[in-house]
């Protein structure tokens, strides 16, 4: 069984594969990264993809992928459409965003066992 964390990296791995496929010479994807960016009170750092034109296999016009600066992990991805008209903010088509993730939640050797996997 997955759980929503699993997805998120699978679909922003997915999605990764995508826009390299898609534009494999970068020439219509900007990449912007900033730093002391937050999600809840967990520093971030923030990758911001923008396809300026469609493009066939370019689902995103932009796309916003938040990672936990100490922990290395998705915290926020939020994808957008093209806008209509030019000049018109583009629409959130989907938004996923993780404030409570709790590690070392006391997790015993015993619940790795190959049986417990299976």
């Amino acid at each position: 069984t997955s759980n929503s964390f699993d997805v998120i990296v699978e679909r922003l791995l997915k999605q990764m594969n995508e826009v390299l496929e898609s534009d494999p010479s970068g020439s219509n994807t900007e990449v912007t990264y900033f730093r002391n960016a937050r999600v809840g009170d967990r520093p971030c750092f923030h990758i911001d993809l923008l396809h300026p034109k469609p493009m066939p296999g370019l689902k995103y016009h932009r796309s916003s992928w938040y990672f936990d600066e100490e922990l290395h992990v998705p915290l926020r991805i939020a994808n957008y459409d093209w806008p209509e008209r030019e000049g018109q903010e583009p629409p959130i088509v989907e938004e996923y965003i993780y404030t409570d993730l709790k590690t070392n939640v006391g997790l015993t050797d015993d619940a790795f066992t190959k049986t417990r996997l299976d």
